[in-house]
């Protein structure tokens, strides 16, 4: 194993890049004193790039990525202003290659010195090209499973050396702040926006994920966004797991077309609908002036601080608040758009990509949809019972409300789409089962199969549910799991290829196409390079398009009382003392009864649901099958004509000389002042 030189043998000349080295240690009350202290530059970029557990393997990917794209940035931008803080969330989770980076980074062990206060800060000048050379590492005996997840980093992102090619300087302001003790990426965001940011004043904050390797435009292109129209207050980037390295990996290639889904079609949607409801935590961008604390003229009227509600994760919670901050980024989004004075809008760069990791396990990926999923629900429902009182707000504009109320009802569709998916999948997988059932009755071994095979299938949801229930993901329960959703997606590829060659159903196989080649056809407008991966991990996933998102629901329904991370070994739910090993009996109680009488409403509701379709169809199983399809074409026709009519507008906006043909390369950037500029008021 290589190993890095201990702090006191660095060589000097490895070091000389490095200026203007300043330290301090700092408390939470009397942070933003300490700050000022450092010969930071106001306004530009200010980026925070958090970190847990992860290797130094996973920075080093992340430089490698930011020295690309900044570099391109400062070929048509080259005075602008970039700081970055690279803020680690306890000194005993950062693993020891990490630890070992950052020494070198900042010439000795005193960023992990903290004197009983909160924080331990580093402050140096140095060149990311520079950087890079202290980065690199070999192996190291790390605790933690990232090498088969670094092997698929290296191969994404560009070679440094073809990277040190396209600028000769790419000088930045770095700032190491390593936290003493362990409070989550949330308390991290706290430092970052309530201490660094006020005393820097950035105009654009960016937030970034260690082992995120952004595109070589990405920057350039999230900067364009903000340039381009000064109401935008935040901006969302296109995040891509690696490309599955085999067609065939259900795992991977779920992960694969659900991001490009995502992004393709589904993002399009919300954005045309009204709301953009979410800003990915793995690289997202929001301007200073659309989330600082901003006060009125008027007496009778509080003061402005989105802050404070994105924060309010950090203190206790309640069940549903609980559930809430699982997508803290969308409660950010929600406070963002609903300024009553300043029209703030939320939106999405296409060509803004960076890859992330993806999840390696069902295990990790059952934990993090968790999350998602919980989160997401309760945003949408905290935005529809927001709604009435932004419609009834005097000093909101009435476009504003009308595009209000459309995104409502949008969201309130989808989420009642989601919300409904054990229902839709049982309907539908009954219909085509009966259907395919009754049309072989001429070869009685294959009806006689078919008949054994529905009923499993559908049986089959009954123990799933018990499984999720527990919360027990261990090996045999994965590989119950596995052998469930395996069985389910054989039913429908079964009972689906029965019916479209005995009934001659040719609406049923053109609903059918239609779903298959949605994404592949939106990838040709923008992500073109895309299409060839997407197209090869459809055929695995193709039947899975019910089966595994409601498996994600259903694990999700059954352990919203649970807030913990999921990923990255954070198992306990620190948020509210973890469910496990909550000692207090009535809030263990308290977040109990919520996820039962959640999942209870949630069971009970699907079951009406299902009682009332078979009562209405009774006869008519085809109808009811194609009505189930179409319904699931309709979602994705309107995303699909959502992302045409955006292409469309771009290639006009360039037919009209409103647009530059080589925006998406070369595009021109004003400086960038020391705050945004501020949208016209409503």
């Amino acid at each position: 194993m290589n190993a890095l030189l201990p702090p006191q043998q660095v060589d000097p000349e490895n070091r000389k890049f490095l200026r203007g080295d300043f330290e301090a240690r700092i408390n939470r009350d009397t942070a933003s004193a300490d700050i000022r202290r450092f010969p930071f530059s106001n306004g530009g970029i200010f980026l925070c790039i958090t970190v847990y557990n992860e290797p130094a393997d996973a920075l080093h990917c992340s430089i490698i990525g930011l020295a690309n794209t900044i570099a391109r940035l400062r070929r048509t931008c080259p005075n602008i202003i970039i700081n970055i803080c690279v803020l680690v969330d306890g000194v005993q989770k950062c693993s020891p290659s990490m630890r070992a980076t950052l020494e070198r980074l900042t010439g000795s062990d005193k960023c992990f010195r903290f004197d009983s206060h909160d924080l331990a800060c580093n402050y140096l000048e140095a060149d990311l090209f520079d950087l890079l050379k202290l980065c690199r590492s070999g192996q190291y005996d790390d605790d933690f499973h990232w090498q088969g997840r670094l092997s698929e980093l290296q191969q994404c992102v560009t070679d440094s050396q073809e990277a040190e090619r396209l600028i000769d300087s790419n000088q930045v302001h770095l700032l190491v702040a390593v936290k003493r003790e362990n409070h989550g990426k949330l308390d991290s965001h706290w430092w970052f926006y309530r201490i660094f940011c006020p005393c820097i004043v950035p105009a654009y904050c960016f937030q970034m994920d260690v082992g995120t390797v952004p595109a070589r435009s990405a920057f350039s292109e999230l900067v364009n966004a903000f340039q381009r129209d000064g109401r935008v207050g935040a901006v969302a980037s296109s995040i891509l797991p690696p490309r599955p390295s085999s067609p065939w990996s259900l795992l991977q290639c779920w992960q694969y077309t659900s991001f490009t889904n995502s992004i393709l079609l589904e993002w399009p949607a919300e954005r045309a609908a009204g709301y953009l409801s979410v800003i990915p935590g793995q690289l997202s961008a929001v301007r200073w002036d659309a989330i600082k604390t901003t006060n009125s003229f008027d007496p009778d009227t509080k003061p402005r601080d989105p802050l404070s509600v994105y924060f309010k994760g950090l203190g206790p919670l309640t069940p549903h608040e609980s559930m809430l901050y699982l997508a803290e980024d969308r409660v950010l989004c929600r406070e963002i758009i609903s300024s009553p004075q300043t029209e703030w809008t939320i939106t999405h760069v296409d060509n803004a990509v960076a890859v992330t990791d993806p999840c390696h396990s069902w295990q990790e990926l059952l934990r993090q949809r968790k999350r998602w999923c919980n989160g997401y629900m309760a945003c949408r429902v905290s935005y529809l019972r927001h709604l009435p009182d932004f419609v009834r707000d005097p000093a909101v504009a009435t476009r504003r409300k009308l595009r209000a109320v459309t995104a409502g009802i949008y969201h309130f569709l989808i989420l009642t789409y989601d919300w409904c998916a054990p229902a839709i999948f049982i309907l539908l997988l009954s219909s085509i089962g009966q259907r395919a059932i009754s049309s072989t009755h001429h070869i009685p071994a294959l009806q006689g199969s078919l008949e054994i095979l529905l009923p499993m299938a559908l049986c089959a949801l009954l123990p799933q549910f018990i499984v999720c229930l527990r919360s027990d993901l261990s090996a045999r329960h994965i590989a119950f799991l596995r052998f469930s959703v395996s069985l389910q997606m054989s039913a429908v590829a079964i009972f689906l290829l029965t019916n479209v060659l005995f009934e001659e159903t040719f609406l049923l196989a053109q609903l059918l196409l239609f779903l298959y080649v949605a994404a592949p056809l939106a990838s040709l407008l923008g992500h073109r390079k895309l299409t060839k991966t997407i197209v090869a991990s459809t055929p695995v996933v193709f039947f899975a398009i019910y089966v595994v998102p409601l498996l994600m629901w259903m694990y999700a329904i059954c352990n919203s009382h649970d807030s913990s991370w999921g990923t990255k070994g954070l198992l306990t739910d620190t948020r509210n003392d973890g469910f496990k090993y909550r000692k207090n009996f009535f809030q263990n109680n308290r977040f109990l009864r919520h996820r039962n009488l959640h999942a209870s409403i949630w069971v009970a509701s699907n079951l009406g649901l299902i009682y009332f379709a078979n009562s209405w169809c009774r006869e008519s199983h085809h109808d009811l099958a194609i009505m189930l399809l179409a319904l699931t074409c309709a979602i994705t026709l309107f995303g699909l004509v959502c992302r045409v009519s955006a292409k469309l507008r771009q290639l006009f906006k360039l037919a009209t000389g409103k647009g530059n043909p080589l925006e998406r390369y070369e595009t021109s950037i004003d400086p960038i002042p020391s705050s945004g500029t501020t949208p016209e008021h409503s």
